[in-house]
């Protein structure tokens, strides 16, 4: 064979129908893209990362065809599995990335062999042919066509569902569209007419319409069976919308669907093909689009969605569609689509028509609901929600938003009527939390209805239900150290009023494990309420003793750097001083409890505590010095000092104006504080 005539060969040529025979026979059954055995997202993510491995293992191993082989076939099975997570809109796009970039290895990693045995030959002026039919030949180009066919159907979905990016969407496209185009000339009928679908689909989606058109007349010319030619008229009725050949796709629309065995899927292409009539003025079809919507609704919950996005999509009034007494169901549709639109009057006006059906009494309910809510009436959306809940199906996929909404009405009625502790009001208001974390426990925002149940419990006295209420909350960071904070606090009020020692040390560990959150968060530069911290220290600091035995040591470790670590209010600093100098007063350290004192003192938040506390205090150390005064002289000097820095203090403060003392009351304690800072006190 002549040099030149290579060079023009492609690497696939069509005069080597044996191997292309057996590459339909392999691909038969890969044919249409169908789910693998379910796997969950974190299951194919998982087994994606262990294909990742195999195939890095192959790629440093010798040539093995039948492993080479089995990891085709792994790929295969993710490439079901993938196909299956998109038809549920669950793909998590990392791992389905990841499945393309390591299809794309191991077939390059064929086909960079296969490129080199053709060079070769080439150089050589040697005959192609014989190597073509050599078994390292035939092996790997079986093996890269299969997955090439697998590659193109993996680029297509994951461009059309997954990828965001418009640049890199459309190279997955065109890919996938020149990946196709190397099955138009299989022998074999079937995977030829696969071959033209997806040309045609990747065509579409990169608005070529004329070829895409092309490529689906094509397929259907190759008398595809029954299913597989429906497939091909619902893509052909696409893209002659797309192309804006309404006509031709209505009347392609209307044959579609005339069989009296057409899919849902049929009937979706249909109803949007109408609509896309009437949208452009067409009044006559609106008949036949009722019609269309109306079975599609009837389909199940997925086409019955479907419909209801295609009624908010279409640019006619959707009062229109609207026919109470003839199509019930789709009526229903109007009236939710009008709702979200925030047109309630219209659609109230409709469910109230719909409200003397029984099996759509339920659903009118949740519509009138939510439009009183809307309107600000939660008394009436209250009455409407409860009774949707109370009507509607256990299966009825707005049984969670609607238990959400019931709870946001009466919490809405409740306020307005200035949270009564009890009546009836405050009993619905209660249920209709329970209902929605019985109904919803899951909704995205459960954190609120437990909120609201640690609330109820707290303002009932239910202090115990009130912490297992707050502790639940996992929601918005501010929100869930707030419910984290509450639920302790409620756990030391019980403990308080309780006075037993296991409550008590309840109390300090959830204490503790609310400031060790909020330190978590703090160091994670998140927004922290530092205040609660504060508060929370300082409460498991007084209780500490308690769940202790008495034992004083725990409080005062509770209390070590307290200041610097939380930054509290001067009420709260004031308090934790004072805790810190009587905790240290009743243990008898009294050279810490002088330099508490001294430390206080030059504080602003010594100005919070009254002047009775502050002579109380140094009334307290004097009697202290005088006891110790025989046996401990020194000690009783530091205390001395000690008083007579707070009676300085005193007086200081009444030199400022921030307390008064008459003349007698400030000579009397100038004198004491000298006697106090000199040798002896006076008998």
């Amino acid at each position: 064979m002549r040099r030149r005539a290579l060079e023009q060969m492609p690497l696939w040529t069509n005069k080597r129908a044996p191997a292309l025979l057996l590459l339909a026979f392999v691909l038969g059954g890969l044919a249409r893209p169908k789910g693998a055995a379910g796997l969950d997202q974190a299951e194919f993510a998982r087994q994606v990362a262990v294909l990742e491995r195999e195939a890095k293992q192959r790629a440093a191993a010798p040539w093995n065809y039948q492993r080479e082989k089995a990891l085709t076939e792994r790929i295969d099975q993710l490439a079901d599995a993938f196909h299956r997570l998109a038809d549920q809109a669950r793909v998590p796009a990392g791992a389905a990335w990841r499945l393309i970039v390591t299809a794309e290895s191991v077939r390059r990693r064929y086909t960079s062999v296969l490129e080199q045995m053709q060079a070769d030959v080439i150089a050589e002026d040697g005959d192609l042919e014989a190597v073509q039919d050599s078994p390292a030949w035939r092996e790997r180009e079986l093996l890269a066509m299969r997955l090439l066919y697998r590659l193109n159907w993996l680029r297509y979905d994951y461009a059309v569902r997954v990828e965001r990016d418009s640049a890199r969407r459309r190279r997955l496209l065109e890919a996938a569209r020149d990946g196709f185009a190397e099955f138009l000339g299989a022998t074999e009928r079937e995977l030829r007419i696969e071959a033209l679908l997806g040309h045609g689909l990747a065509a579409k989606a990169l608005r070529q319409y004329e070829a895409a058109v092309e490529d689906f007349r094509s397929a259907l010319e190759e008398r595809p069976d029954p299913d597989m030619a429906e497939r091909l008229r619902i893509a052909l009725v696409e893209a002659l919308l797309a192309s804006g050949r309404r006509q031709e796709a209505l009347a392609l629309s209307r044959d579609l669907v005339a069989s009296g065995h057409a899919s849902a899927l049929a009937w979706f292409t249909r109803a949007k093909a109408l609509l896309t009539a009437v949208d452009a003025g067409q009044r006559s079809f609106l008949p036949a689009a009722r019609h269309a919507l109306s079975k599609l609704a009837r389909l199940g919950k997925t086409w019955h969605d479907a419909a209801q996005r295609l009624i908010d999509a279409s640019q006619t009034d959707p009062v229109l569609l609207a026919d109470p007494d003839n199509a019930p169901e789709l009526t229903l549709l109007v009236a939710d689509s009008l709702r979200r639109r925030r047109r309630c009057q219209e659609s109230v006006a409709l469910y109230q028509k719909l409200a003397s059906r029984t099996r759509l009494r339920a659903a009118a309910a949740y519509g009138l609901g939510h439009c009183a809510l809307i309107g600000g009436r939660p008394r009436e959306a209250l009455e409407q929600f409860e009774f949707f809940l109370a009507a509607a199906s256990p299966r009825d996929p707005r049984r969670q938003r609607g238990a959400y909404l019931l709870l946001k009405a009466a919490e809405r009625a409740y306020a307005a009527a200035g949270r009564p502790l009890e009546g009836d009001l405050a009993e619905r208001y209660h249920r209709a939390i329970e209902e929605f974390l019985k109904a919803a426990p899951e909704h995205p925002a459960a954190h609120e209805g437990w909120f609201r149940l640690g609330e109820w419990n707290r303002r009932h006295g239910l202090l115990r239900q009130c912490h297992q209420a707050f502790a639940r909350v996992s929601g918005p960071p501010g929100m869930t150290l707030e419910a984290h904070f509450l639920g302790a606090q409620c756990l030391a009020e019980l403990a308080e009023d309780s006075g037993d020692p296991a409550d008590a040390s309840a109390a300090v560990a959830a204490l503790d494990a609310f400031v060790a959150e909020f330190e978590r968060q703090r160091r994670a530069a998140a927004e922290a309420p530092s205040e609660l911290a504060a508060r929370a220290q300082l409460m498991a600091a007084v209780l500490a003793p308690k769940a202790s035995g008495g034992e004083l040591s725990g409080r005062l470790k509770r209390l070590a750097n307290y200041e610097e670590r939380f930054d509290p209010p001067d009420a709260l600093a004031a308090r934790a001083a004072m805790l810190r100098i009587t905790t240290l007063q009743a243990l008898g350290r009294w050279q810490e409890l002088a330099a508490a004192i001294e430390t206080f003192l030059r504080t602003e938040s010594s100005k919070t505590i009254e002047a009775d506390t502050w002579k109380k205090l140094a009334v307290d150390l004097v009697r202290q010095a005088a006891r110790l005064a025989p046996t401990s002289p020194g000690e009783a000097r530091t205390l001395r000092q000690a008083a007579a820095a707070v009676y300085r203090y005193l007086l200081d403060q009444a030199e400022r104006g921030h307390l008064e003392l008459d003349e007698a009351t400030k000579r009397a304690t100038e004198r004491l504080v000298d006697q106090l800072e000199g040798a002896s006190l006076p008998d």
